[in-house]
């Protein structure tokens, strides 16, 4: 390692040969030499916005200070080296605004959190939650390093910010209140009982499969939501009633039917025999064509059945 002697302010310095006398020049234009009482370099030059190390611009980058002033009038710093500056007596060094090279000393990492403790912030790492009291947790952050964290304090400020965020509906969409007596839950949903007796009033079904007539007295929901028929689970429910299931099961579920979904009577006239065997009522399919056909043909006159007369389509054109 080559040294080569440089004069500079009055004074002569031995630095590195591969440091350009110009580039050192500049550097000691920016340092006040002799303060303190124990001979401080103070750096009066570009500093760090946060801390009172000093910034030293060489071959197109910012170094620090009080380490090209280490490595130009010492020697190569090894890698994954602090420089630790002897504030300690009888050094008494000012701190990181002090580039003296006599005043630095390489360190690793630990042994420097070992020498400053708390004095610069650096406390050991904390085992419990300060709020709550619990343990805490390590885990991988996203730039890699081991952190800790409490994970209870965590999960209920991330649902209070979702409870605030997403609140609570307190009536249905068809504005019935959400209490516990209107609500029937359905898997991860509630259902409204309100909106189910609309439904059912929607739809015409005033009696159930077996023709019992559906008041609020026999009408009754499951877990799901759905409406029943008290008088049916009556039955159902019998020991009797198992061995006409299976008889209903082989000979036909509808055989004592006497009204369809929609609350029509199963009628001769009104009674169509499917291809599985089933009854299915032809009012509600006469309902279904004739809607689906105003659906399909808005313009249609509202009498035609087969599609519009010709003498319809003239007038319009006309």
């Amino acid at each position: 390692m080559d040294f080569v002697e440089v004069t500079a302010f009055g004074r002569v310095f031995k630095v590195r040969s591969l440091i350009l006398k110009q580039d050192f020049l500049r550097f000691m234009s920016q340092v006040d030499i002799g303060v303190g009482k124990g001979g401080c370099w103070r750096w009066i030059g570009p500093g760090h916005i946060r801390k009172p190390y000093g910034t030293f611009y060489y071959r197109g980058a910012n170094v620090s200070a009080h380490r090209f002033s280490y490595f130009a009038l010492r020697g190569q710093i090894e890698p994954y080296r602090h420089l630790h500056h002897r504030i300690e007596h009888p050094i008494n060094c000012i701190g990181g605004a002090c580039v003296n090279p006599s005043h630095l000393i390489p360190v690793t990492p630990e042994e420097h959190v070992k020498i400053h403790g708390f004095k610069f912030g650096i406390a050991p790492r904390r085992t419990n939650c300060e709020l709550c009291g619990k343990s805490l947790t390590p885990y991988t952050s996203p730039a890699g390093k081991i952190a800790y964290r409490c994970n209870p304090c965590r999960n209920e400020k991330r649902n209070k910010e979702y409870a605030t965020a997403h609140p609570k509906a307190t009536t249905c969409g068809n504005g019935h209140a959400r209490t516990k007596a209107n609500l029937v839950r359905d898997g991860n949903r509630w259902r409204c009982k309100l909106c189910q007796t609309a439904s059912m009033i929607k739809y015409k079904a005033n009696h159930c499969y077996r023709g019992h007539k559906l008041t609020k007295r026999t009408t009754g929901y499951d877990s799901k939501g759905d409406w029943y028929c008290k008088e049916c689970r009556k039955v159902s429910s019998s020991p009797k009633s198992k061995i006409k299931k299976l008889k209903w099961k082989s000979e036909g579920h509808q055989k004592d039917w006497t009204h369809c979904n929609q609350g029509h009577e199963f009628t001769p006239d009104n009674t169509k025999i499917q291809k599985d065997g089933s009854r299915a009522c032809r009012q509600c399919h006469r309902e279904r064509q004739r809607e689906y056909w105003h659906r399909t043909h808005p313009d249609a006159p509202f009498n035609s059945r087969k599609g519009p007369k010709v003498g319809h389509r003239r007038a319009q054109a006309s």
